[in-house]
């Protein structure tokens, strides 16, 4: 039902508990739970290509009410983009879905630029939806404080980044720091505000009140463990934490937890890092790289003698820090960027500067002395008010959709031929179909001598046409004269060059025109539809062939410019007076990229560039044209002459991409040469080659840890890897029987598929004669009865519209059934079956209701065993199962009579349960999981 109070869409790449736990994600699901909870029609469109409908099936057991659209679906859906390849053709994917969504407001994140088209559309009139961009931190500031080594394609992502941020209507940050930064950086800020993010745990009525969130009390010598929070990056000060910890004096020695995800720093695995700057550290060491947001907060709560460590360089506002007020936990961090806008006190006692020696003092001043409850400048209650005010301004005042051009200035298009009269025929006929008035035509024939060609030109100076055209014949000197040629004639405020092969679409110049415009641009690309026929009839030779776009300028220039060029195709339209300034194009014989060229020098100049993000022509790709014959040297040499004539002032990203080879085999050679001298030396060179957070680089973790002599930490490292485990396992009568307990608080359990079948796991729906959700008592499969066990709840939306109910909630069923083992149910089942359905692989099935009648279908049964699994009894158990499985594979969990939890999903192999609350637990319990399958328990 559309809501009347307007329509947003949020567009993210993560979310809290679909598939990241960054901060990002939780700022996403925050922003969406308010505006859903506002009464606003939202829609979550995520883009990040590897998510599933698996996954936003999962996410939407725990937050049924959102709508979350996948980008790669729509993508599939769009016949004329394949899917997206880096950051700049997903923006692109982007502008078309909010294209056809057409929402009141659109929010994006800074971060990757997907909002890139659709702010530049926004500022070119063409885009109704007002464009929001919240400031997270760009790729250009994450990469200047990690000192990351930059590609061309690192400074394409943050030029898109800078464009959207200036293009946008507004950009929201959630500290005073961040604007500062972008203002110094020469970064135009449309109009900002400072509001902080929305937690996702502020939508909890327990945590939500009016007072000031704060945390608990540090008593002096009560610290038993640290927990670096954070991903290890050197801007979050992974390498000053060490540094701290190493320190300390031999009497203080509390456990390190180090939760966030592994990576490099300086090409050395972080995990290996740690254990060799921390090889005689007193403590244990964990690792732990995959919890959810959710699970780390539950993890931090449970510990009440543990302190977290935020040591960063730099940070804007971090999640974690707001994380941590929300539940009470106590933390200590740097004070730099907008960490210190977060306290009520201006000089609170868990700051540190950022370095190895204040952190460590810190550290050890609150474990010895103790830390009153600090009190944060967050209020809840307040920052919903001051987003709902925000959001109702942006509502009450929507964009206006596309606007007609009042003025029509003249456009003069220049059309380059050279004996391809046919190509020109068919140019000419679809310039002349043009939704725009205000045209003269321009036909620079550069030199042709065939019958053909002479033949064609004479007809188009003889024959009337729509719009006035005028034949220009000049000897052959190529492109970059033949295009000035045509200039010189040109009498309209702007000039569209054209080749003959090109052909245009009928809104090409209005549309051109209108963006150029309502921006003020002086020179605008576009993107083409790509074809490859290689007659006169064009792109239409095909009637089948479905129209394809598949390159994706930008029209803006940054370091990349000097490089590549990603302005677009010399079709553009380029302000006359701004072309004469720039000196025209360059007439060099036989060279191509004279278009680069020209709008490289506009770039230096400081010229106003952009795109039209629609398609506005056809492009013919040729095998013989000048792109593919001509000399690539020469093409470069042209763009190297440009720069030496311009002499732009150097910039440091220059010298950074132009020394990235040298410098990262330095970085190489002088790590693998150091690590090279260390206990475990071959074992860190490995690491140095996996993916920081796979399973082969833990498993080598925990076998460098044995080596080092560390081995508590070891049997952590290999708790989730079963390989891992049996080795260790092995090793026990060397290692002590500590480690064998150690290793035993996990259950691992592998099924044949010869096990008998104990019960079905059923999903599908059902409705009593109102259409209210409804169940069956219990079912018969090949004259074998099962009883209901346990059954939770979801919606179908599919289901409501084919039957026309009045709501959809709860009407989908996920049911655990049980065998009887008499093959008899009781009396309430004893009567006759109400509905029998066809199930593949399974055969007939009869539904049993005890009383009244029942609708409904079954989409999918699982045939499951049950498994037997002792719980700990040592006392420091939590009551928390995790269980990692197979994709697709939902256990269910019998914590004793009558009580089945089917547990809460974090990613596609992670589930989670909690024992229930209150009373005995029995020693064993029970799990029902599909035959010929394999499952991890831990006992968290």
């Amino acid at each position: 039902m559309e809501s009347s109070f307007g329509k947003a869409c949020i567009v993210t790449e993560e979310i809290s508990g679909l598939n990241k736990s960054g901060g990002i994600g939780a700022c996403a699901l925050g922003l969406t739970l308010h505006l859903t909870a506002l009464g606003y029609q939202v829609e979550v469109l995520v883009t990040d290509m590897v998510v599933s409908a698996a996954d936003i099936s999962r996410f939407q057991e725990s937050h049924p009410d959102l709508t979350i659209t996948l980008l790669s679906a729509e993508v599939s859906e769009d016949d004329e983009v394949a899917s997206p390849v880096d950051s700049i053709s997903k923006a692109y994917c982007v502008y078309r879905f909010i294209k056809r969504l057409d929402p009141d407001v659109v929010h994006f994140n800074d971060w990757l630029g997907s909002g890139f088209y659709c702010a530049m559309a926004r500022r070119q009139g063409s885009l109704r939806s007002r464009v929001v961009t919240h400031l997270h931190g760009s790729s250009e500031w994450v990469r200047r404080y990690n000192r990351h080594i930059p590609s061309l394609e690192n400074f394409e992502v943050e030029g898109i980044e800078k464009s959207q941020i200036e293009n946008s209507d507004l950009v929201v940050g959630p500290s005073r720091y961040l604007l500062d930064w972008y203002a110094e950086h020469n970064i135009k800020l449309p109009e900002s505000r400072v509001i902080n993010w929305l937690l996702p745990q502020w939508f909890d009525a327990a945590l939500v009140t009016n007072v000031q969130l704060r945390t608990r009390e540090v008593v002096g010598g009560g610290i038993d463990t640290l927990v670096f929070f954070g991903r290890h990056e050197r801007r979050k000060g992974f390498e000053v934490f060490l540094d701290a910890v190493a320190r300390f004096p031999e009497d203080f020695h509390p456990n390190i937890v180090f939760m966030g995800r592994f990576d490099r720093i300086d090409r050395e695995f972080t995990g290996s890092m740690a254990l060799r700057k921390l090889r005689n550290y007193g403590g244990e060491i964990h690792f732990i790289n995959d919890f959810s947001q959710p699970e780390a907060m539950g993890f931090l709560k449970r510990r009440k003698g543990a302190l977290c460590v935020m040591p960063s360089l730099i940070e804007n506002s971090p999640c974690v820090i707001g994380e941590c007020f929300t539940v009470g936990v106590p933390f200590v961090a740097s004070a730099v960027g907008g960490i210190p806008e977060l306290f009520e006190d201006k000089a609170p006692q868990c700051l540190a500067n950022p370095d190895g020696k204040d952190l460590s003092a810190a550290i050890l001043r609150i474990a010895n002395d103790g830390m009153g409850p600090i009190i944060s400048s967050l209020k809840p209650t307040k920052i919903m008010e001051e987003w709902e005010k925000l959001h109702a301004i942006l509502f009450a005042t929507p964009g206006a959709g596309e606007t007609k051009i009042k003025l029509m200035p003249l456009v003069s298009v220049c059309i380059t031929h050279y004996e391809r009269p046919k190509f020109l025929e068919l140019a000419l006929k679809h310039l002349n179909g043009q939704t725009y008035e205000n045209i003269e035509i321009i036909v620079v024939d550069d030199g042709s001598t065939s019958a053909a060609a002479t033949k064609e030109l004479e007809r188009i100076e003889k024959t009337s046409s729509r719009f006035p055209i005028r034949v220009v014949r000049t000897s052959n000197n190529y492109l970059g004269a033949a295009r000035n040629a045509g200039a010189r004639v040109a009498r309209g405020e702007y000039i569209l060059f054209h080749d003959d092969d090109n052909v245009a679409e009928p809104h090409e110049i209005e549309t051109f025109v209108s963006a150029a415009v309502h921006s003020d641009s002086d020179i605008l690309t576009c993107q083409a539809y790509i074809f490859r026929a290689n007659d006169a009839r064009g792109p239409f030779a095909d009637a089948k062939k479905r129209r394809s776009i598949e390159y994706y300028p930008i029209g803006i220039g940054g370091v990349f410019s000097f490089f590549k060029n990603r302005f677009g195709d010399a079709n553009a339209l380029i302000k006359k007076d701004v072309f004469e300034k720039l000196g025209g194009f360059s007439e060099l014989r036989g060279v191509g990229v004279e278009d680069w060229e020209l709008f490289l020098k506009a770039y230096m100049r400081g010229f106003k560039t952009g795109v039209v993000p629609a398609p506005l022509f056809h492009y013919r790709v040729s095998t013989n044209g000048m792109l593919a014959t001509g000399h690539i040297q020469d093409n470069h040499e042209r763009i190297f002459t440009a720069v030496d004539h311009a002499q732009p002032a150097l910039v440091g990203d220059i010298l950074r991409y132009a020394n990235r080879n040298e410098l990262a085999q330095g970085i190489l050679d002088q790590t693998w040469y150091r690590l090279g001298k260390e206990v475990g030396g071959a074992l860190q060179h490995e690491l140095m080659a996996l993916d920081p957070n796979s399973s082969d680089a833990r498993g080598k973790l925990s076998d460098l840890a044995l080596e080092i002599g560390r081995i508590k930490d070891a049997v952590q490292l290999a708790l989730p890897i079963f390989e891992q485990r049996e080795k260790l396992l092995a090793l026990t009568k060397i290692l002590g029987a500590d480690v064998r307990s150690n290793l035993q608080q996990h259950a691992s359990i592998r099924l044949s598929s010869g096990v008998d079948v104990r019960g079905y796991f059923l999903e599908g729906w059902f409705v009593d004669k109102e259409g209210r959700p409804d169940a069956p008592d219990g079912i018969l499969i090949d004259k074998e009865r099962y009883t209901l066990l346990s059954a939770n709840r979801y919606d179908r939306p599919d289901v409501q519209s084919a039957l026309e109910l009045s709501s959809s909630t709860g009407i989908g069923i996920r049911a655990l059934v049980r065998k009887e083992p008499s093959g008899r149910l009781g009396s309430p089942f004893r009567a006759k079956p109400r509905q029998r359905i066809r199930i593949d692989g399974i055969g007939e099935v009869a539904l049993l209701k005890a009383s009244g009648k029942l609708r409904g279908h079954v989409d999918k049964a699982v045939g499951y065993t049950s498994v037997s699994v002792t719980l700990p009894d040592d006392g420091g158990w939590s009551g928390g199962l995790e269980i990692l499985v197979e994709d697709g594979v939902r256990p269910a969990i019998n914590w004793g009579p009558g009580v089945f939890d089917f547990g809460l999903s974090y990613g596609a192999n992670r589930k989670t349960y909690s024992a229930p609350k209150g009373g005995v637990l029995p020693r064993t319990v029970e799990i029902y999981l599909p035959a010929d399958t394999a499952i991890d328990v831990f006992f968290r």
